[in-house]
């Protein structure tokens, strides 16, 4: 069964299904002076922003609040979370050690990270709660069967938020519902086409760019895979991508805007795909701006999410879903997919989402700077306090995994500690990757 907090947070949006945009706002801000209060008590950080200017949460309202970027996420975890027994140096050593996107941090807490494309580590904790009640949204997307096999490719071997999302079911709906199988995005192709044909999902959740590679490899009658709804998630769906998979497979193509510091944010619109995606603003508040977009997290008391900077742009289509805005379905960024000679001589590419989510416990920052066909360099940060001579060894080793994993054992890698890694001198962005 769905636990209490998946049914109240099914009963809430039902309910908000059919109030007025101005009545949504009218509760969400409510509900937002009622955290601030709570978590002013129990979150240092956000007790001295209330002091130091003079905020009153029973009146206060989002923007009374500073900006919060995710360096600062980063460097004030312990002050932010309002948890005594999550910090960040435990919190860090689970990653270390865990691999398995379904085990809890101290039994308790859901923690999924993600450097995404600012070459940091950011991790967020979730009590069960919070996750349920976050994690109710997917039946916008795929309604629960019996025994529905849901299959998910993508980065499966650790504690990313899109493999989790996705594996969630297992462990709080109960079985009759889901059955759910993940299959790493980096191992050699032929190996994941095997494993989808033997499980024959009927919900198929990957990245754009795996479900692309899929919908070619059935085109070219390597696999047989007959889904009954297909959802796109952790990067853009470009349209060619949806028409690709639409007509490849016939079914549904939903797209599903998610990240690892508010898990579900917004979803297609019903029977429109393609049109756009409503913001889900049931316990979310977005402040949609032209060069990033701030949201405020309502349901996280764990790690309170206060006006927190996303660099994502959402770009207001215009139309309203019931009381929800929509926005246009190019959300998130793609980067760069390196393309490297395998080991039996042809070319492949790695997953950018794969390389994102690199992690290994002392490494602040990174990025991958490509040499060649079979070459690159491994740019990193340390973080204070770490033996830089251990941790660069583990570094090494796990992208000797990685590049393994892929068939790529003959890829040359070279790593090299630098004091600071910085933006790109004309975007201003930094770069996860870059070419040769």
């Amino acid at each position: 069964m769905v636990s209490a907090a998946g049914w109240q947070s099914l009963r809430s949006r039902w309910r908000n299904a059919f109030r007025t945009p101005e009545e949504l706002a009218a509760r969400n801000l409510a509900r937002f002076r009622q955290r601030l209060a709570w978590t002013a008590e129990r979150s240092p950080r956000y007790g001295d922003i209330c002091r130091e200017r003079g905020i009153d949460p029973r009146v206060a309202r989002p923007e009374d609040l500073p900006v919060l970027t995710k360096r600062e996420l980063i460097a004030d975890f312990d002050r932010i979370c309002t948890r005594p027994e999550v910090r960040k140096a435990g919190v860090h050593a689970f990653l270390g050690g865990s691999r398995d996107p379904k085990e809890l941090f101290l039994g308790r807490y859901h923690v999924v990270h993600s450097s995404g494309t600012s070459g940091e580590v950011c991790a967020v904790a979730y009590n069960r709660r919070e996750w349920m009640f976050s994690t109710a949204h997917f039946t916008r997307v795929a309604r629960p069967g019996l025994a529905r096999r849901l299959a998910f490719v993508g980065a499966a071997n650790g504690h990313f938020a899109a493999v989790a999302l996705a594996t969630a079911p297992v462990s709080r709906v109960a079985s009759l519902l889901y059955r759910t199988r993940a299959f790493h995005v980096n191992l050699p192709m032929p190996e994941i086409l095997r494993g989808l044909e033997a499980f024959d999902p009927r919900v198929l959740v990957g990245y754009a760019g795996a479900l692309r590679m899929l919908a070619e490899a059935k085109r070219r009658g390597e696999v047989r895979l007959r889904p009954r709804v297909i959802v796109s998630s952790g990067e853009v769906l470009l349209p060619a991508d949806r028409a690709l998979l639409k007509e490849t497979f016939d079914v549904p193509v939903r797209n599903l805007y998610a990240s690892t510091e508010h898990l579900y944010m917004a979803v297609d619109l019903p029977e429109r795909e393609g049109e756009g995606m409503y913001l889900l603003e049931d316990d979310l508040i977005f402040e949609l701006r032209d060069d990033c977009t701030l949201v405020t997290n309502l349901f996280n008391r764990t790690v309170p999410l206060f006006r927190y900077r996303m660099d994502d742009v959402l770009r207001p289509a215009g139309r309203c879903a019931g009381p929800y805005r929509v926005v246009e379905t190019l959300v998130g960024r793609r980067e760069h997919a390196p393309v490297f000679v395998n080991a039996k001589g042809v070319r492949d590419s790695i997953h950018p989402i794969v390389l994102a989510e690199f992690y290994v416990k002392g490494v602040k920052a990174f990025q991958f700077r490509l040499t060649g066909d079979e070459s690159f360099r491994f740019l990193w940060q340390a973080e204070e306090g770490v033996d830089a001579g251990e941790v660069e060894e583990a570094a090494r080793a796990r992208l000797r995994v990685l590049l393994e994993e892929k068939g790529m054992g003959n890829v040359r890698l070279t790593l090299e500690r630098v004091p600071a890694l910085m933006p790109d001198p004309e975007t201003g962005k930094f770069r996860l990757v870059v070419p040769a």
